[in-house]
């Protein structure tokens, strides 16, 4: 048989009971060994053996599946968290038996370690430690010249207008791929002025978090810029839009805005549908969230609730491109939100 490759150190720890006994148990693998420390509460005893991968591997072929002393570390371990395992003692042996899943069980010898001994391992291990830190801060030193390296690559990689889309799906409920952002970004990226510029996007504002009443969404979005709008229905459909304006709140009446660079957008249906030039983007009033006018997407009060939201036919609205009356819906006006998110969206050169 191959002896593996050996492994970077590695230690765990776990506290159990027994039989009203209760138990700390040390796993340390070096190189290729495996030790184990049990630790008896309340009797100041502890027990230690050490096991070499071809030792465990001949005490059963079980664990033959592993590449590695600290697969097999991590199996023990979960053997001893799902209550695999049983202890018997005598004055100077611990003998612990593992369940394994092929219904065997198999025992394991430790003997009762001399205090003095134990010290003098330890000091021996410390020793050890400490040459062999000698050689990590070389390795260290690699290391950093290494992470020099990957931090110049990144920002290339932000030059050439790579997202990080991982952060973003992490904190989005409704972006799910790579994909539907950078649908996205080709939108946005669409105005001449911003095409060699690198975008960001900051969650600012998420329904189910922070709330779906006009004061919560104003709370959040209130006078920011450059902001991305999307929502997903309680039937799965994805759509928004995009300004360049902010979303601001009016105590009285209502102000409709001009944005030449706004379109709204399915996901589903993977399209862009921009406003017509010199006509007015968004509408801002103080009765309910803003809306991309004229109410090609227009939310209600406590849009996560009710089943009032709704979008326009496809003459009625700001935005052209639309085949059929109320696409970006799937041909139904009313909807209700499942989710509503609000992205700012920030640009660097």
């Amino acid at each position: 048989m191959e002896t593996p490759t050996p492994n970077i150190n590695q230690e765990k720890s776990i506290n159990f009971t027994f039989n009203e006994q209760k138990y700390n148990l040390i796993f340390f693998t070096s190189k290729n060994d495996l030790t184990i420390k049990c630790e008896i509460f309340e009797k100041n005893q502890i027990f230690e053996n050490t096991f070499s991968y071809e030792t465990i591997t001949n005490m059963n072929r079980y664990f033959l599946m592993y590449e590695s002393i600290i697969d097999i570390m991590n199996e023990l371990y979960d053997f001893i968290q799902d209550n695999k395992i049983t202890i018997s003692k005598d004055n100077s042996n611990l003998i612990m038996i593992f369940k394994l899943p092929n219904k065997k069980f198999k025992e394991a010898t430790f003997s009762l370690k001399n205090k003095n001994q134990m010290i003098n391992d330890e000091i021996i291990i410390l020793k050890q430690k400490i040459n062999e830190q000698q050689l990590e801060i070389e390795d260290l030193k690699k290391r950093l010249l290494n992470l020099e390296n990957w931090k110049n690559e990144i920002m290339d990689d932000q030059k050439n207008n790579k997202l990080n889309y991982e952060t973003i799906i992490k904190d989005s409920k409704i972006f799910s791929n790579n994909y539907q952002i950078q649908f996205i970004e080709k939108g946005i990226l669409k105005n001449d002025m911003l095409k060699n510029n690198i975008i960001s996007f900051k969650l600012i504002y998420q329904a189910t978090r922070d709330g779906d009443s006009i004061s919560n969404f104003y709370n959040k979005c209130h006078n920011i810029y450059h902001v991305l709008l999307i929502l997903m229905t309680d039937k799965g459909l994805i759509f928004g839009g995009y300004t360049d304006l902010a979303f601001i709140f009016h105590k009285n009446g209502a102000t409709e805005y001009i944005d030449n660079n706004a379109f709204v957008f399915s996901i589903n249906k993977k399209k862009l549908y921009p406003v017509r030039t010199g006509e007015k983007a968004i509408r801002c009033c103080f009765c309910c969230c803003p809306q991309f006018y004229m109410k090609t997407i227009y939310l209600k009060p406590n849009f996560l609730k009710e089943n009032n939201s709704y979008t326009c036919t496809a003459k009625e609205g700001s935005y052209i491109g639309f085949n059929s009356d109320y696409e970006l819906n799937d041909g139904t006006q009313n909807f209700k939100v499942s989710e509503l998110e609000v992205f700012q969206i920030t640009f660097s050169l």
